[in-house]
């Protein structure tokens, strides 16, 4: 399916530029927003195990909401 979907788009790269396409933006934009995650996450964690802080202070230096800082305690 892979191989078939890279045929296509190689054959109609001519007419389409891929970095104009709505799909591919989206998927540029989800990847960019994964990482950003995983690194918010990372920076909780380190402060949550490194810090008597509170989640709302936690919450305030990572710049995320509250409840993301509340989910990774419960989930640790």
């Amino acid at each position: 399916m892979i191989k078939f979907s890279k045929k296509i788009m190689d054959s109609i790269s001519k007419y389409i530029k891929i970095e104009e396409d709505e799909l591919f933006i989206q998927g540029i934009e989800k990847g960019v927003e994964t990482e950003s995650n995983r690194k918010n996450r990372q920076f909780v964690i380190n402060l949550i195990t490194g810090t008597d802080f509170s989640n709302e202070k936690i919450a305030n230096l990572a710049s995320v909401k509250m409840e993301f800082v509340e989910q990774i305690r419960k989930e640790m």
